[in-house]
């Protein structure tokens, strides 16, 4: 009964009115405010005040409003006013716990008179004015229109009027909500271009401004927002932007192939400048497989761009009548530019659409790479907007793609070159190797087997002179074995190098040197066994290394027979060992302190297959030309100097892996 008689008290009311529990719940409202905008067409009965006016600064004013209500319904019943902001005024007047508010949109009536004159000034400005303009008031209502702005929108001017911007645009997002409360302060918002929808099928580039309308006393009375499609003028600005950035493109990929020398650097660059200059979303590159070849997977070998992870996925197989469809297979296949316009819409794109989309990829243009060695190379671009690839556009790409033709091509001649002069190289050092080992063999043969040829001749024609007696006999036969067995060791000694130079399974692996040289003297001690022979180490400048196990042993075994064949002290000798770390390389150190004889030029020939250090000495000779074809089969150097106070030296310098 008490609502009864409120309701027909706020009917009489001029301004809005309406009727609140003490819990801020509208319970009633007059007719004014149930025509208002944003309220029109829907019941507020059972709303929050704020939320049902739905006020820029709905927060803010139910805080105060609440407030005072309590206030009021506590302590007494009296009318209470409640300024909020410069253009709203709230009257409050509580009866038996329920308010009655009253709404005035200015302190004063003077402003509705400066606002109905600003409202009627505005008006025919905006109706006849050729540009599309929309006045709102505070509540974002239609006061008034322009004839450009209702066509575009195909509204009639009676059907907009006093309706509410979220009643014409039902769909409105957040960010143009924000921006209207901002203007609805006094702000100004305002874009050069906005890709925006007309209506369910048409979007539009749109150049909009929305600024603030004051009435004559200069307060806010709503906003006027200015429009102007600009999509041919976008467009033809875009097509410049895209034709210069094409360019500039083939600028820099033409200096990008001119001093290219690499074919992975030079197709990298390439993909990073068609990606950041060209604008594109995507770009890949690989080879079309042999026609011959079983495997007729097309992969990927190089890829950039903000899509890549299209190609985690990616699969073509020429083989598949399916992919056989594709933009990539076709250009393979007719070796001729394919493009793809529209992802969504191309049917022999299916298999790839869901996958290409996902990663914001709408067209693409597929080229071929055509090589004089018949190879055939493809690039793809990717664009993220659809009918990207204009005429001109097109014609640049060809142009790009026929540099990086031109490019490969050239590496792969300089690439033959530099084949055919290694191969020349290979050949002249092979020949010179074979001719040494020619030279090697017949020094060999005329001082190493020669000597021992003729002596074995002469015993066997004198052992037949029937004047011998038994005892000369016996050491003819005695020395013929002698000589036999050096004959034989020279034999099996060049059959050793032989195999050496022929560098034979060659493994690498992690070798702990003390103890492969204590090994070393193991076998020294059971092949010499009574020897006076005593071998001191320091092997703490290197205590391991990288190399091949069995050819490092047999390179130290042999050099410890060489340095122990020589008996110059009553059978006593002494052989020091040493290591360290030179130029990043081990350094192994034979010295043999028991000959201290000086070597005016120890370089010349000492090493050498027919060579001697000392001629009244058996060290060098074969011996020697085998230990270092071992070195060097393990990729060392080896050498030898003589000192009168130290010895002899051999170094031997290996890699350390």
């Amino acid at each position: 009964m008490f609502l009864n008689n409120t309701y027909k008290i706020i009917q009489k009311i001029g301004d809005f009115a309406c009727v609140l529990d003490k819990n801020g719940i509208i319970k009633a409202v007059n007719a004014q405010l149930s025509k208002a905008a944003p309220l029109q067409n829907r019941n507020i009965v059972g709303e929050s005040f704020g939320n049902a006016l739905q006020l820029s600064n709905t927060i803010g004013l139910e805080k105060e409003l609440y407030k005072t209500i309590n206030e009021k319904l506590e302590k007494y019943h009296n009318d209470y006013s409640l300024v909020f902001n410069s253009n709203l005024e709230i009257s409050l007047d509580c009866i038996n716990d329920y308010i009655i508010v009253v709404i005035v949109c200015q302190k004063c009536s003077g402003q509705l008179d400066n606002d109905a004159d600003t409202q009627n000034t505005l008006k025919p400005l905006l109706e006849y004015v050729p540009a599309a303009i929309v006045m709102f008031d505070n509540f974002l209502q239609v006061i008034s229109a322009s004839d450009n702005w209702l066509e575009r929108y195909s509204f009639n001017i009676t059907d907009v009027l006093g309706k509410s911007y979220y009643d014409l645009f039902t769909d409105v997002s957040e960010n143009w909500k924000e921006i209207f409360d901002r203007c609805l302060a006094g702000a100004v918002e305002k874009s050069e271009s906005d890709l925006l929808p007309i209506n369910k099928n048409q979007i539009e580039y749109i150049k909009w401004e929305i600024r603030p309308w004051r009435r004559l006393n200069g307060s806010v009375g709503g906003i006027i927002m200015f429009s102007e499609i600009i999509t041919e003028s976008e467009k033809k600005r875009k097509a410049l932007q895209r034709l210069y950035r094409e360019l500039n493109l083939l600028t820099t990929v033409g200096e990008i192939v001119i001093y290219g020398h690499d074919e992975f650097e030079m197709i990298e660059n390439v993909c990073k400048s068609i990606i950041n200059l060209g604008g594109y979303q995507l770009v890949w590159f690989g080879y079309a497989p042999d026609e011959q070849s079983s495997n007729q997977l097309v992969n990927p070998l190089h890829k950039l761009g903000m899509g890549i992870h299209y190609l985690d996925n990616f699969f073509l197989d020429l083989a598949n009548p399916e992919h056989r469809k594709g933009p990539t297979a076709r250009d393979i296949l007719s070796k001729s530019i394919v493009m793809v316009n529209d992802f969504a819409t191309d049917e022999q794109f299916a298999p790839w659409r869901k996958n290409a989309m996902n990663h914001n990829l709408l067209s693409s243009i597929t080229l071929p790479i055509k090589l004089n060695d018949g190879k055939l190379g493809v690039i793809c671009i990717y664009s993220q907007e659809k009918d990207s690839f204009s005429e001109n556009e097109v014609s640049i790409l060809s142009r790009l793609a026929g540099l990086i033709a031109y490019s490969l091509n050239n590496i792969n001649r300089k690439y033959e070159t530099k084949v055919a002069e290694i191969k020349q190289d290979w050949l002249i050092k092979n020949l010179n190797i074979r001719n040494k080992s020619l030279e090697d063999f017949t020094f060999l043969v005329s001082h190493n087997f020669r000597a021992k040829v003729a002596n074995l001749l002469g015993i066997s024609a004198t052992i037949g002179d029937n004047k011998l007696n038994e005892q000369e006999r016996l050491l003819m036969t005695q020395e013929i074995r002698k000589i036999s067995l050096k004959l034989d060791e020279v034999i099996r000694d060049l059959n050793s190098t032989l195999l050496v130079k022929e560098h034979l399974m060659v493994h690498s692996e992690d070798i702990d040197l003390p103890e492969l040289i204590q090994d070393v003297k193991n076998k020294l001690d059971n092949k010499y066994s009574g020897n006076n022979i005593s071998i001191k180490t320091d092997l703490l400048g290197a205590l391991s290394i990288q190399s091949d196990r069995y050819y490092l042993f047999e390179t130290i075994f042999q050099m410890f027979q060489n340095l122990m064949q020589h008996d110059i002290n009553g059978g006593e000798k002494t052989i020091v060992v040493k290591t360290e770390i030179e130029e990043n390389k081990v350094k192994l150190t034979f010295v043999d302190c028991s000959i201290k004889i000086g070597l005016k030029d120890p370089e010349y020939g000492i090493l050498e297959v027919y060579k001697r250090l000392y001629q009244h000495f058996t060290m060098g000779g074969i011996k020697l030309f085998y230990v270092k074809a071992l070195v060097e089969t393990l990729r060392g150097e080896l050498s030898v100097k003589c000192d009168p106070e130290t010895g002899v030296i051999f170094s031997i310098l290996l890699p350390t892996s």
